[in-house]
């Protein structure tokens, strides 16, 4: 495969999206977009679990509860995208089967 037939392709999807108008956020099905808007009632429902997170840490942390609301979040937030743009590829973590995550080491690292 030459690299221009992917490069045309691209640029093609970009002067479409242009034109339509869905540059940087577009919510149609098996089209790109540079944006992932979370809002409503799924924010709220991530932003919940975060503190409720931070607030079951809060004792055993000395990392500022507001720092482990927002590494929660950043996690939930790239969890969700991941989630969206995958959609069927992907299988979401069960917390009610498993108690504590996923099995990971959870690291609270502000960036």
């Amino acid at each position: 495969m030459d690299w221009t037939t992917i490069l045309k392709a691209q640029q093609t999807d970009f002067i479409q999206r242009l034109k339509s108008g869905d540059l940087l956020h577009c919510e149609k099905e098996g089209q790109h977009s540079e944006l992932t808007v979370i809002s409503g009632e799924r924010l709220q429902q991530l932003r919940d679990f975060c503190w409720n997170m931070a607030e079951k840490y809060r004792r055993s942390s000395s990392i500022p509860i507001r720092d482990v609301f927002v590494n929660n979040l950043k996690g939930k937030l790239g969890e969700e995208v991941v989630k969206i743009r995958l959609g069927d590829f992907v299988t979401e973590v069960d917390y009610e089967k498993r108690i504590g995550g996923d099995g990971k080491m959870e690291k609270l690292i502000l960036s």
